[in-house]
């Protein structure tokens, strides 16, 4: 777009925003988030479990060697207990570390891939700034090579052969700056 290629942006910028508008790497960082929290609760299977219930119960002694007395009372209120599997533990964590692992490389990877190709089409559309601008300026020179050769060849200076030479080079000239000006977009838009 005509805006865009005015706007000015600086290759640091460029990255910047690619870098922050990418959802590739928005979601990488998402499965990032995620593995970090699988790892924890590997992690959380050290912790150890309390359980808590209330129980109470009564004998009565109405007979026996306990009949002299009121009988007794068992109440148990809170237990707690350590239950680990130390395979299993150690199965989860070494899996929940990996997929870690691979979530933050891939993200590395995602944002270096994006800064590379950021960095490449800076370039790419500098370059093809430069080569519109060569080839409009081949393209007024082979015009104006070409205005004084007809001009040459009115006068009887030069043959129709000469005057004929510097039209084509003229006319091939134009593809190459219509071609040179469809890169610079594309690279824009890139």
């Amino acid at each position: 777009s005509p805006a865009a290629a005015q706007t000015a942006v600086t290759l640091d910028d460029a990255v910047t925003i690619a870098l922050e508008h990418n959802r590739e790497i928005a979601a990488a960082e998402k499965r990032a988030e995620q593995s970090g929290e699988k790892l924890t609760q590997a992690w959380g299977a050290l912790l150890p479990v309390i359980e808590s219930q209330a129980a109470a119960s009564r004998q009565y002694a109405e007979t026996g060697m306990q009949s002299l007395s009121d009988g007794s009372y068992d109440i148990r209120a809170v237990q707690a207990s350590l239950g680990l599997n130390p395979g299993t533990f150690y199965h989860s964590l070494k899996i929940a570390g990996a997929e870690r692992a691979a979530a933050k490389e891939d993200v590395r990877r995602l944002r270096h891939q994006v800064r590379s190709d950021v960095i490449r089409g800076y370039f790419t559309v500098i370059r093809a700034r430069q080569l519109v601008s060569i080839r409009k300026d081949s393209l007024a020179q082979l015009q104006s090579s070409y205005r004084e050769t007809a001009n040459l060849y009115r006068n009887g200076s030069i043959p129709r052969y000469d005057l004929l030479q510097s039209e084509v080079g003229m006319k091939s000239a134009e593809p190459l700056v219509s071609e040179a000006e469809t890169l610079l977009a594309v690279s824009l838009d890139a």
